[in-house]
């Protein structure tokens, strides 16, 4: 019987300022079949092309589970279980409050991000995996900062009822030393083994243009989190993913963020 389960989460950069998405994704899914976790968490997977590059190489191993409207994938979400995890539900739930139209927020809203819901099973145990995206902060504006803690608020009271076997992943925007932070913490009593100095946005990173970089200040940081129940154990907790990939005499590293994996453990 199986009580272990390992769980990459990723936000894969399927933004239209990368034009080397095809390439990227491609040595992405790659490197996830090779890596062979339980579950994937990504984020930033749009289009119809984007999803079937990753599911031409991971749909032996895993079912696929996202919501599409118009062949875009609503949120950007997308998790790969694998075939032996059997999904009991499945739930995707829009954010109430979407961000400005008068910043880059604006391709926030375009993505309608929310949150994606899995209630697993597998042998006897129980678990709710939640992906989502929450609403990048581009150059601090008080509109998008204010919608920010209403979807944290929406995020929170969604997933009281579930806190008992919960993992939350996905890229949340704040930083780990952010009091919102602490309060979704408190609040779901989940928790993380990575320090607070860890990164998974660098300005080092080959896909960090000056765009990206403008807005995150030049500085490396960490938006990226899996957070687990107390109730449950974390064997193993690490950046991954971070290092540039050669293909075709190329460097490319494999999105403009690094990825988190975790490993758990159910408590006995």
């Amino acid at each position: 019987m199986r009580t272990k389960l390992s769980i990459i989460c990723l936000n894969c950069f399927g933004s239209p300022l990368s034009f080397n998405w095809r390439v990227r994704l491609k040595l992405l899914a790659d490197q996830l079949n090779t890596l062979n976790p339980d579950i994937i968490c990504l984020q930033e997977i749009f289009t119809r092309g984007q999803r079937e590059i990753l599911l031409g190489i991971l749909a032996k191993s895993y079912n696929r589970y996202s919501s599409e409207v118009v062949n875009m994938s609503r949120g950007g979400l997308i998790t790969f279980v694998k075939k032996d995890i059997k999904l009991d539900e499945y739930h995707f739930k829009k954010y109430k409050n979407q961000g400005s139209i008068f910043t880059l927020a604006i391709t926030d809203r375009m993505a309608g991000k929310g949150i994606q819901n899995l209630n697993l099973s597998f042998s006897d145990k129980a678990l709710t995996i939640v992906n989502t995206h929450l609403l990048c902060l581009y150059g601090g504006n008080k509109t998008d900062i204010n919608d920010h803690k209403k979807q944290t608020q929406q995020l929170i009271s969604y997933l009281i009822e579930y806190k008992s076997n919960l993992v939350l992943c996905g890229d949340i925007n704040i930083f780990p030393t952010d009091s919102i932070l602490s309060e979704i913490k408190t609040t779901l009593n989940v928790r993380e083994n990575l320090p607070s100095n860890s990164i998974t946005v660098s300005p080092d990173n080959l896909n960090r243009g000056t765009i990206l970089n403008h807005f995150g200040d030049g500085k490396p940081y960490r938006t990226d989190y899996t957070l687990v129940s107390k109730l449950l154990g974390i064997v193993k907790q690490e950046i991954i993913l971070n290092d540039p990939v050669k293909y075709n005499g190329k460097d490319y590293n494999l999105s403009d963020h690094y990825g988190v994996y975790t490993e758990i453990e159910f408590q006995k």
